[in-house]
């Protein structure tokens, strides 16, 4: 596993290494979460087979300092050892995003020397909260995947807020850390994928209840920083900030965007050979740039809750590697 990347490892509160790749590499799901980035699309039963994957990797490798992978649910794909492996070789900080249901011992001993910290999707600290979103049987599955994963492999918790469940707010940071979490990132519900459908327009947050998470988060979590880290994502930090260099999103096409919020605005085919990766990135860091809220904008969350971000003009990674959101 790779521990030369930072001083402080993002999980156990310092920055994480950017620019990073989310590199999607299947679109097969366990789950059918109200709040998908997905949503429905023709990718659904694709999965991108290990050389394209790697292939990826290779030409991002110069520009990047970590890699994520991606779904659909990527502990689905049968070569992710090896492919979190081969990140490592080329000296990746190798992150997963999982909601944890397929995971167990025997698949936590075939990772735990090849990534870094994976990232668990949850959304309650009780089963009915959790279900409500990932259907019923879910919470305790992901459970069974943070007593398996802890003892072993560095996690973190992903906890996406919605209308339902923002009482939980006030247990979160305890019961996650109790369970064993590096870290908490705080995700807000976003009109994307499923999470845009009209029935489930009763998860959306309100602005009134964005200001509320962000005033109870400075208050409340931010103090205990340097006990468990807590972090906010986009979707509750005033929108999308304009940082060119530090994320890329490679969608199941090779097409590139800023961020998995605006796959939509993909553009390219890395895997083409006749790709000119850099090019290519300089060219996501224009629509980063002129696209600076990729997803909705939350306008009404006040300027004292924004975080203050580096704004380089061109394409460079040992810029991108001083910002850190904390």
């Amino acid at each position: 596993m790779n521990k030369t990347i930072t001083k402080i490892r993002w999980e156990n509160g310092g920055c994480l290494p950017t620019p990073l790749a989310s590199i999607w590499i299947l679109g097969k799901c366990n789950l059918g979460c109200k709040h998908c980035y997905e949503g429905r699309s023709k990718a659904q039963k694709q999965v991108l087979p290990k050389e394209r994957v790697k292939l990826i990797m290779n030409k991002l490798a110069p520009f990047v300092n970590s890699f994520s992978f991606m779904g659909g649910e990527p502990t689905l794909h049968p070569d992710l050892p090896e492919l979190c492996d081969y990140a490592q070789q080329l000296g990746k900080y190798t992150l997963l995003v999982s909601n944890g249901v397929a995971v167990d011992k025997s698949m936590v001993k075939s990772l735990r020397d090849k990534v870094d910290c994976v990232k668990l999707g949850m959304d309650g600290t009780t089963d009915n909260y959790h279900d409500m979103v990932r259907g019923k049987g879910a919470f305790a599955k992901t459970l069974r995947a943070w007593e398996a994963m802890t003892p072993h492999i560095s996690t973190m918790c992903k906890f996406t807020l919605n209308a339902q469940n923002i009482e939980n707010l006030p247990q979160i940071a305890d019961f996650y850390q109790q369970l064993g979490a590096k870290r908490l990132i705080l995700n807000g519900w976003l009109k994307v994928g499923r999470g845009a459908n009209i029935w489930n327009k009763h998860f959306a947050l309100s602005s009134r209840q964005r200001q509320t998470i962000n005033e109870y988060v400075t208050r409340e979590l931010k103090p205990r920083y340097n006990v468990f880290p807590i972090s906010r994502s986009c979707s509750l930090d005033n929108g999308c900030k304009v940082m060119p260099a530090r994320t890329f999103y490679v969608d199941s096409r090779g097409a590139v965007s800023p961020c998995i919020f605006s796959a939509g605005l993909g553009v390219g085919n890395i895997l083409s050979p006749d790709t000119n990766v850099e090019t290519l990135l300089m060219q996501v860091n224009k629509i980063r740039q002129a696209h600076n809220n990729l997803h909705e904008p939350h306008k009404q969350v006040q300027k004292k809750h924004e975080m203050v971000v580096m704004k380089p003009t061109t394409f460079m990674p040992e810029l991108a590697m001083q910002a850190c959101r904390h």
